[in-house]
C-alpha cells in the first residue's frame, strides 16, 4: 500500500469523498477536499495500484498529530490497511503522540458493537485511553492516544483553531 500526501484537488479525491461518505455517519462526516490550504493538516490517500483504497486526514501541530478521519474502503478492510497507515502516520512524526476520537462505546449506545470493534481496533495499534472524551454535533467521542501521558491541555489549543469552523466540543472525565 502506498501513502500519498495529497495538497491540492485531483482525482484522487473524488474516491477518496465516496470512501468517507460510506465510512462516517452524515452527521460526523468531512470532505477531505475540505482540509486543502490547512498548513497543518495532512490528507493522505492510501492507494494501491493508484487505486484509492481509502485515507486519513490528521492535523500535523508542534506536540501532537490528530487523525481526524481514517477511512478504509469496504471491498478492502479487515486486511491490515488500517493498521498500516496508522504505522506510516507514527513514521511520519517519529516521538510524537498521535490521538484519535473513536465514538464512546457503552452499553445502551447506538451501534455500541461497532464502536467496540473500532475502539478494539485502535487499543490494538498502540494507543491507549486517555480518561478524556469530547463531545460535539450531538455525538460523545473517546480520545486515545499513543502516549500514555496525554496532556487535555495539549489537545484543547492544538484544535482550538477549528472553532472558527465549528468544531466547538465540550470535554468531560470517561470512567474506566
Amino acid at each position: 500500500m502506498e501513502t500519498t500526501r495529497i495538497t491540492d484537488k485531483c482525482a484522487l479525491l473524488d474516491k477518496l469523498d465516496e470512501i468517507g461518505k460510506e465510512a462516517f455517519p452524515p452527521s460526523e462526516y468531512v470532505a477531505p477536499s475540505s482540509f486543502l490550504g490547512d498548513d497543518d493538516v495532512g490528507i493522505y490517500a492510501l492507494t494501491e495500484g493508484g487505486e484509492a483504497v481509502g485515507y486519513m486526514c490528521a492535523g500535523m501541530y508542534a506536540e501532537l498529530t490528530y487523525l481526524f478521519f481514517l477511512a478504509v474502503a469496504p471491498a478492502f478492510r479487515n486486511a491490515g490497511r488500517g493498521a498500516a497507515a496508522i504505522k506510516t502516520l507514527g513514521k511520519l512524526r517519529p516521538g510524537v503522540p498521535v490521538v484519535v476520537d473513536p465514538e464512546l462505546a457503552g452499553e445502551g449506545m447506538r451501534d455500541n458493537d461497532l464502536r467496540l470493534r473500532r475502539r478494539g481496533f485502535y487499543l490494538r495499534n498502540g494507543f491507549y485511553p486517555t480518561g478524556s472524551g469530547m463531545t460535539y454535533n450531538g455525538e460523545y467521542f473517546e480520545l486515545l492516544c499513543t502516549d500514555r501521558h496525554f496532556d487535555i491541555d495539549i489537545f484543547v489549543r492544538s484544535v482550538e483553531k477549528y472553532r472558527a469552523r465549528g468544531f466547538a466540543p465540550r470535554y468531560f472525565e470517561v470512567k474506566a
